[in-house]
């Protein structure tokens, strides 16, 4: 799909089990809804174009069917107006707005255009559910873009120096084990995205089972740094 889409209630509409490429440049603005999605499996990608300025939502993905919340939407690549991804996200409907919710999936909005036509920003994107057991990599910085989930069954090791900034409404959400491993000289950060920080800038971590260690974390800029429930 190619083409420039103004002044719809909906820019472009997907519901069924098709997959839609829609990646020609399309310039998809002055909307009600960007790209609007209802559909199960497969998914559509939706790269290389220009969504912004629609007045409700730039990108909704919702009432999906049962089990979306394991689903991955590709909307990376895109230009949406800006480059910070906390105003990008707040014009995404997407897990991140109800992380409890099975019936939406992630919108992947990562390696976003600097411009219209522009260069993806890359770097070290963080979103979605960590449904196997793995290790970030120490002394490096993430960007976590929305939800970030570990799965019952699967463990997060997160080493020393390491450093996460959360943007949007971001929860970190411990289904698993998360292990924190920072030391005293080198502590791990979980912190806002935003600039400058400020109290109530994310929502902070969420654990939800048995089994967890956090050691040397500095935990900012949160709603409720350590929220442990159930």
């Amino acid at each position: 799909i190619g083409n420039m889409l103004t002044n719809c209630a909906r820019g472009i509409f997907v519901n069924g089990t098709a997959t839609p490429g829609i990646n020609g440049d399309n310039v998809i603005t002055g909307n009600t809804n960007g790209v609007y999605l209802t559909t199960g499996t497969p998914q559509p990608v939706v790269t290389g174009n220009q969504i912004f300025g629609n007045t409700t939502n730039n990108f909704f993905a919702d009432t999906f069917a049962a089990g979306a919340q394991n689903l991955v939407i590709n909307a990376t690549g895109n230009w949406w107006g800006t480059t910070d991804p906390t105003t990008i996200a707040a014009d995404i409907v997407d897990l991140t707005d109800d992380y409890a919710a099975t019936d939406r999936p992630t919108v992947n909005y990562a390696n976003f255009l600097n411009g219209p036509g522009g260069a993806p920003i890359t770097g070290n994107y963080l979103q979605g559910r960590v449904a196997a057991s793995g290790s970030l990599l120490a002394n490096t910085v993430y960007d976590v873009l929305g939800v970030y989930i570990v799965n019952s069954g699967a463990t997060l090791t997160i080493p020393a120096g390491t450093t996460l900034r959360f943007h949007a409404n971001a929860t970190f959400v411990v289904d698993g084990v998360v292990n924190i491993q920072g030391t005293s000289t080198s502590p791990v950060t979980l912190t806002s995205g935003r600039a400058p920080p400020a109290r109530d800038n994310w929502p902070g971590v969420l654990v939800r089972a048995n089994g967890s260690l956090i050691e040397y974390a500095r935990i900012e800029y949160t709603s409720t740094a350590v929220n442990v429930a159930g």
